[in-house]
């Protein structure tokens, strides 16, 4: 008989005498046994928990399953697993499934963490594509100003950092970090924490920052969405000057 063959035995066996012994345990004794459907589910959950055993031991980095195969002795131990898993059932089911589920948790945080840690030090040590599709002034700035207040501020300034926005954003583009703090932004930028933070929300929300938690704290950092609004305000500034010189001229 194959290894394989005996654990699935045993497992079988191990879920069908714990699914009894559950059933004896909490049963009710009204009915005659064999017609009382309490003890077909307690079998059934009892097999189901008995099958779990092996997720469980692998869980705990446990060579049992190993060590069988080469002493028949272990087979003993492995079947008492089962025995008990399948007696305490609801419980062992419940452990396993809240245990597997927080690791896929855990997995998928780290996961996420690590995606964006690789897209920020990759934009960051990639070197920027300036070559922007330049439609009709007049459509540029249609479709990029905002209120009248700020085409105006656009205007009357040619630098980036009239806008709070921008100024925000250009300190986490050319910052000597790429994971920013909301304290580092403000020595930067010399604005009120509490204005930066309500601009942080705004850019998370247009998807041209990134908040993540990390070991040290909170930190903030741009996505290439927010380089590219940068590249295109910036584009707007310039052909605003220009249209300015024209009409000068």
């Amino acid at each position: 008989m194959s290894h394989g063959l005996t654990l699935f035995l045993i497992m079988l066996a191990a879920g069908i005498v714990g699914g009894g012994v559950n059933y004896l345990l909490v049963g009710k004794y009204g009915t005659v046994f064999y017609k009382d459907w309490m003890l077909y589910k307690a079998v059934f959950v009892g097999i189901a928990a008995s099958f779990l055993v092996p997720l469980f031991l692998n869980t705990i980095s446990s060579n049992l399953l190993l060590e069988s195969k080469q002493e028949g002795t272990q087979l003993f131990v492995f079947a008492g697993f089962c025995l008990i898993a399948s007696i305490s059932s609801n419980r062992f089911i419940k452990s396993i499934s809240d245990k597997f589920m927080q690791q896929l948790h855990d997995v998928q945080h780290q996961v996420n963490n690590v995606k964006q840690d690789v897209e920020a030090l990759t934009e960051k040590n990639t070197e920027a594509d300036d070559s922007i599709i330049r439609n009709d002034p007049y459509e540029i700035r249609m479709l990029h100003r905002g209120t009248v207040a700020e085409e105006i501020q656009l205007e009357q300034s040619p630098s980036l950092h009239a806008d709070p926005s921008l100024k925000v954003l250009q300190a986490l583009q050319e910052g000597d970090y790429v994971f920013r703090t909301v304290t580092g932004i403000c020595k930067e930028t010399e604005l009120k924490e509490s204005c930066i933070l309500r601009i942080l929300q705004e850019q998370i929300q247009l998807g041209n920052v990134v908040r993540s938690e990390r070991e040290a704290g909170i930190r903030y950092h741009i996505t290439p969405a927010g380089r590219k609004y940068i590249g295109r305000h910036d584009h707007v500034r310039m052909d605003i000057l220009s249209e300015k010189g024209e009409q000068i001229s």
